[in-house]
């Protein structure tokens, strides 16, 4: 067999690969098609396209959260597979739910299309109107022993309408399924989960297959509310597949996420949860997620696979952002047949039963030769990350959470700090103090992400030796070192509280620094920040030499002035956000840049900006920060704090002075 992978765009282009390929010559063709554009007259006229060219293939597609070819990951394309067999005979059926009866669709579709030699099944199902634990147990009755893989359509993450399709139907509210029958194929299957449980666990009160009603005696919806936050909840189904709730089964953690919000205080979920099961919530741990375990390489590396086809859950995608295809290159290593979709809930295939999964990965290797793999090269996706990733650890959603409590002492910190403001308008020696305090609530939120990606650490070590101790799995070299990682997270917590107090202290005396390493100190306090709002910091640093100065103070100037630019940037949804620092010496100054793309200052308030109590930020504002900037460069220091437009934006320019 061999499969043939194209990005489709036109009608014309994909004629012009079938004849490349010369697939018109095949008779067993199996094509798949993985669309992320969910409208039905689309859809409906690829099928008429593809019938037209290949009239004796057998096809079965999906929408998508995100498309899979190669080691790409594309969202909102339509990725064709195309896939020619020597020896396998292919047969399909889409069956349509009569009164969403999930459990008859499952049982039909394994009386319509199994045969003795079936090696292989591949189901899609709808992703909103199909309760999949029903439909597997369906097919379960009357064959559980093939192979079956597969998962759930989606739809860009809007949970409204998804659609399966064969080359003649479409639906909303079915499934379709394709069977691989042969003497020779080889056909494998395995998975990687990767999310971690955390926190509490919770008791199913009340439920009814995948409907939940109480958990813990509460509403199910209140339990999200009050441990992901109102906002969030708010958010549900849409968030509900990056929030699961995960149960132990034996010796698998099984994830399941909520697809929809009846508005009555119940959720439904993608499969069932029975009533007295333990649930928790789960949080995805990045750096397990793009390393390959030793028991999954050899798996992969164990089985022929001339093609492989991957369905993945959606929150991997949504969750590793742009590093997504990094957990495709294991893979890679072993051919460049890939392709697949990104689910709403996947199918796989146990010792003993038909499993729903969430939050997975699952891999179908299909081969008719018996020609072994190469070795996977690429186990490590983790060690190619570059440092931003630093803060995709750091965002575990229920570690934020965690964090509540800290952003509401931040809030009331922030409210006690505008009534001394007011209090204090016309008393110009207590406006330092002032503008420490107020920067002083903006640093309580950033400890708090500072602290989550050891806080992550911390619980995902812990989980993992309390399960091994559970399983009996109790290892001392292995507990030796997780404790020994668990006491350097703490360690660098630590040190973040104790660069937040120094950072602080008011600098009493001059001392030499570099404007590079003042610049870089008020950057490490902001990094979170700037990175969770994708702004990108352009260094262009021209002037080591060290400078005496007041160092504290003039890192309290490049941070306001920085802070200043990001508000501006996110409060005014500038694309491609950016601030360049540059730094050079000009005669007897030497000088700091920093300017944004945020489209510059009104020039009608331009020569305000400086005035005490002059704010844009209306509420949010105290009008001091500029002002007392001013005063630290120019009145402390001996300098200059001038401000400027720029095609781009803002320019704000300090200058500091040589001083023996």
């Amino acid at each position: 067999m061999k499969t043939y992978n194209i990005k489709y765009l036109n009608e014309n282009e994909l004629k012009e690969f079938i004849l490349s390929n010369n697939l018109k010559n095949y008779n067993n063709i199996l094509i798949q098609v993985f669309t992320g554009n969910p409208g039905k007259k689309y859809i409906l006229l690829l099928q008429e396209i593809l019938k037209e060219l290949l009239p004796q293939a057998v096809i079965i597609g999906a929408t998508t959260d995100g498309e899979i070819i190669g080691q790409k990951v594309l969202t909102k394309n339509t990725v064709i597979s195309i896939s020619v067999f020597q020896n396998t005979s292919i047969k399909s059926i889409l069956i349509e739910h009569k009164d969403r009866n999930s459990y008859e669709t499952g049982k039909k579709i394994a009386e319509n299309i199994l045969s003795e030699n079936t090696k292989a099944v591949i189901l899609f199902s709808d992703g909103i109107n199909t309760n999949a634990d029903e439909l597997l147990k369906g097919f379960e009755e009357k064959n559980g022993k093939v192979l079956l893989t597969g998962g759930m359509a989606g739809d860009n993450g809007l949970l409204k309408q998804t659609f399966v399709f064969n080359e003649d139907k479409i639906t909303d509210s079915g499934a379709v399924a394709v069977a691989l029958n042969s003497d020779s194929l080889k056909a494998a299957s395995t998975f990687k989960y990767d999310w971690l449980p955390i926190g509490k666990e919770f008791t199913v009160t009340k439920s009814d297959k995948n409907r939940v009603y109480t958990i813990d005696n509460i509403p199910a919806y209140d339990l999200y509310k009050k441990y992901l936050g109102e906002d969030l909840a708010k958010k549900l189904p849409a968030v509900g597949i990056e929030f699961p709730l995960v149960i132990k089964k034996g010796d698998n953690l099984i994830a399941r996420a909520c697809i929809k919000d009846p508005k009555d205080g119940s959720l439904i979920f993608a499969g069932n949860i029975k009533e007295g099961e333990i649930v928790q919530f789960a949080y995805g741990n990045i750096e397990t997620i793009l390393q390959t375990s030793d028991n999954f390489a050899n798996f992969l590396e164990n089985h022929p696979c001339e093609s492989i086809f991957i369905y993945s859950c959606m929150s991997r995608r949504r969750f590793l952002k742009s590093s997504a295809p990094l957990e495709l290159k294991p893979l890679k290593d072993l051919t460049d047949s890939i392709s697949g979709f990104f689910t709403y809930g996947e199918f796989y295939t146990t010792k003993s039963h038909y499993e729903l999964l969430n939050e997975t990965m699952t891999v179908l290797m299909l081969s008719e030769s018996e020609k072994k793999n190469k070795k996977i090269i690429h186990k490590n996706g983790w060690s190619k990350l570059s440092s931003h990733y630093d803060t995709l650890k750091a965002l575990s959603h229920i570690a934020y959470v965690t964090s509540m409590e800290l952003q509401h002492l931040n809030q009331t910190l922030e409210k006690k700090i505008e009534e001394e403001v007011e209090k204090s308008r016309k008393k110009d020696r207590l406006l330092m103090q002032q503008t420490r305090l107020a920067q002083m609530g903006e640093m309580i939120n950033m400890i708090a992400h500072q602290w989550k990606q050891p806080l992550n650490a911390i619980s995902a070590t812990a989980s993992g030796l309390r399960l091994r101790n559970s399983l009996g799995k109790y290892d001392q070299k292995f507990f030796d070192e997780q404790l020994g990682k668990i006491e350097e997270y703490t360690k660098h917590m630590a040190n973040t509280i104790e660069d937040f107090r120094n950072f602080f202290k008011p600098t009493k005396k001059m001392e030499e620094i570099s404007l590079e390493n003042l610049i870089d100190n008020a950057l490490a306090i902001m990094s979170f920040s700037l990175s969770n709002h994708n702004i990108e910091i352009i260094k262009n640093y021209q002037n080591p030499t060290k400078i005496k100065t007041y160092a504290n103070e003039i890192k309290h100037v490049i941070l306001n002035i920085i802070k200043n630019a990001e508000d501006a940037l996110v409060e005014r949804n500038i694309e491609n956000k950016c601030i360049k620092i540059k730094t050079y010496k000009k005669e007897k100054y030497h000088i700091i840049e920093i300017e944004d793309n945020a489209k510059g200052i009104d020039e009608n308030i331009i020569d305000r900006i400086f005035d005490p109590y002059f704010s844009t930020k209306k509420k949010k504002g105290t009008g001091i920060g500029l002002y007392m900037s001013k005063i630290i460069v120019e009145e402390h220091c001996r300098g200059e704090l001038e401000a400027q437009n720029t095609p781009q934006g803002a320019l704000f320019r300090i200058s500091l002075p040589e001083i023996f």
